[in-house]
């Protein structure tokens, strides 16, 4: 559920404190989250974000710090996740080219 709360579902869950304490989401807030994530199965590691882009992770953070409503996460997300859902990544990549 952290993950959920990180990147951009505010939309959906306003309030981080009461998504941390539920432990089932209803069919509509599970399709809110596959619209803001997508749906595919492979996720897309860092690394190739890096070699999608052609720059390097230093970057991409930076952009992302300046910016981070134009990527939906923050700086603090990109630095712990090693892997982005295909919307999120999608949305790094769209920014950078």
């Amino acid at each position: 559920m952290g993950f959920v709360t990180r990147i951009r579902c505010i939309d959906i869950f306003p309030n981080k404190s009461d998504v941390l304490k539920r432990r089932k989401f209803n069919d509509l807030e599970v399709e809110r989250i596959k619209e803001i994530l997508g749906t595919k199965p492979e996720s897309i590691w860092k690394a190739d974000l890096v070699q999608i882009v052609g720059t390097d992770y230093k970057t991409i953070r930076e952009c992302i710090r300046k910016s981070p409503t134009n990527f939906g996460i923050s700086e603090n997300t990109y630095r712990k996740l090693s892997k982005f859902p295909p919307k999120v990544a999608q949305r790094i990549i769209d920014g950078l080219e």
